[in-house]
């Protein structure tokens, strides 16, 4: 035992520093949460016009043009109808949407998340309105008989793709949109003459036809209308 005493001494000694060696703290990481950069919002397409034109309530041209596009506007494309044939915007001034007619815009962005849009079906439009005539008393153009005429007018209508007037059961005239007179012969005699004329008026577009009005023309034209 005294010969292992001075081994044991050492062990003690050494024990006894290692002891007072200070121990490190353990470290605490914090972890920092990356936020991802956001991908930039598309711009939505815009609609530009090479002139003035119209933005009808429909995609169609029989439609009712609720605003004028002009150059400069750069409208934001809603959607799109029939094919493409007609864009879907939105100017100031109007409640809703309108249609343009895609042959007269040029599109800046990408078209390829737009909306379709189907269409609504226009009515026939209402018959025409405020019915006037006058009648004319003059000698016909080619055979100078005495005549009688029809100055007839009336008050435009929305959504017309033309009027047509009937003269008794014979259609005499289909006319274009937006016209609201037309000189209509009545009859031809050899001396003073009176008598009466009806007249059927009706507004027409893709969908159909009006309600005719009816308006009868009293009339008498004498000798002296004709000196």
């Amino acid at each position: 035992m005294k010969i292992l005493a001075p081994a044991w001494l050492a062990l003690s000694v050494l024990l006894a520093s290692c002891s007072n060696i200070p121990v490190a703290s353990t470290l605490t990481a914090t972890l920092v949460p990356v936020t991802p950069t956001p991908s930039p919002t598309p711009m939505p397409p815009i609609a530009h016009v090479g002139g003035s034109v119209p933005c009808y309530a429909d995609a169609t041209k029989d439609a009712e043009i609720l605003a004028m596009v002009e150059i400069g506007d750069g409208l934001e494309i809603i959607g799109e109808a029939r094919a493409g044939n007609y864009w879907v915007v939105q100017p100031d001034g109007i409640d809703g949407y309108c249609w343009l007619e895609s042959q007269y815009v040029t599109v800046e962005g990408d078209t390829g998340t737009v909306r379709h849009i189907v269409p609504t079906l226009i009515p026939p439009p209402v018959a025409p309105l405020n019915i006037h005539a006058e009648v004319l008393c003059e000698r016909d153009g080619e055979t100078r008989k005495r005549a009688a005429y029809a100055l007839l007018s009336w008050e435009d209508v929305a959504s017309e793709t033309g009027y047509r007037i009937y003269k008794g059961d014979e259609l005499i005239i289909e006319l274009p949109p937006d016209q609201t007179s037309y000189r209509a012969f009545v009859a031809t005699f050899g001396a003073a003459h009176n008598g009466n004329v009806i007249f059927y008026f009706e507004a027409f577009n893709k969908s159909g036809s009006s309600e005719r009005v009816e308006l009868q023309v009293g009339y008498f034209c004498n000798n002296s209308d004709y000196d």
